[in-house]
């Protein structure tokens, strides 16, 4: 039996945009802190938002479990943590670097998340499922050249490394296997595709260092206080992206049409431009991971 991986996972590859976004800014003057308090209390405003949305569209929205499905849900392990949330944290990763930092980002959170629960977890096969880019890219086409084909570009990075060769690395391998897939697939090459980003960033260190507690946690409350132990991610901007992952987790989000909404949402926010620019690359990423990985038990 297939099934999408939906759950906290979807969390980690947001987050991990914001964490290295913010690691380059430092609240030095009475303006810039006001300015943090404002956009914090945006940031809350637009949890409790799509908060709102996640009600209205599960009442005509919700996702139809088979009797199979929701016994696989009460109780196999997998079910509680999924890599998905990778996807998202990772996709905040790199995202101040540009399009091609975040896609780096969100490739090595997630495969690093595979890789760990393929290794020690619980459940018995990870796999992929690539899906057409019409489900992925909402507004401009496919173009390795703006942020809306973020999580196109995810998937097929991802596709191209491929599961075997992934489980045939070791931890310090799986850098240049992410590395090397992105210039492949990118066609392109700049300064964050380098080995030393990779290998530098910090973010992308604490996931590697956290990943199995991560993958462990068994509710949402604990999987966001680990994310939040990273000093560069702030919990107003956890919990944007926990709503959305619940939202993935229990609505139907045939052809993207919930995560279209959300991104609006976000888009009638307040945010500085560059936050919603973090969140709107990591909702994008979650929606193509929801659509990536499988599992069979």
């Amino acid at each position: 039996m297939k099934r999408i991986f939906l759950a906290m996972s979807i969390v980690l590859t947001s987050v991990g945009f914001i964490a290295c976004s913010n690691e380059e800014v430092e609240a030095t003057s009475t303006d810039n802190q006001v300015n943090e308090a404002a956009q914090k209390a945006e940031l809350k405003k637009l949890q409790s938002d799509i908060a709102k949305l996640n009600k209205e569209w599960l009442e005509k929205h919700p996702v139809a479990l088979t009797r199979g499905e929701q016994d696989y849900e009460s109780t196999d392990e997998i079910a509680k943590i999924s890599i998905t949330g990778a996807d998202l944290a990772g996709a905040f990763i790199g995202s101040s670097f540009g399009l091609h930092g975040a896609i780096i980002g969100g490739v090595a959170a997630s495969v690093i998340a595979s890789w760990e629960k393929e290794k020690y977890g619980s459940c018995s096969s990870i796999q992929m499922d690539y899906s057409d880019a019409d489900d992925l890219v909402f507004n401009k086409g496919v173009s390795v050249e703006t942020f809306d084909s973020i999580g196109y570009f995810h998937n097929k990075i991802i596709m191209n490394i491929g599961m075997e060769n992934l489980l045939n690395a070791s931890m310090d391998e799986i850098d240049e296997l992410v590395l090397n897939s992105t210039i492949e697939v990118l066609g392109v090459q700049d300064e964050e595709l380098s080995i030393e980003y990779v290998r530098n960033n910090s973010c992308i260190a604490f996931f590697k260092e956290n990943i199995g507690r991560l993958n462990k946690a068994e509710t949402p409350e604990e999987f966001c206080n680990i994310l939040t132990e990273n000093k560069d991610i702030s919990r107003e901007e956890v919990d944007v992206i926990k709503t959305y992952m619940e939202g993935l987790s229990t609505i139907d989000n045939t052809n993207g049409a919930y995560t279209k909404e959300v991104l609006r949402t976000i888009d009638e926010s307040k945010l500085e431009p560059s936050i919603a620019t973090e969140l709107k690359s990591g909702v994008l990423v979650g929606n193509a991971s929801q659509k990536l990985w499988i599992v069979n038990p």
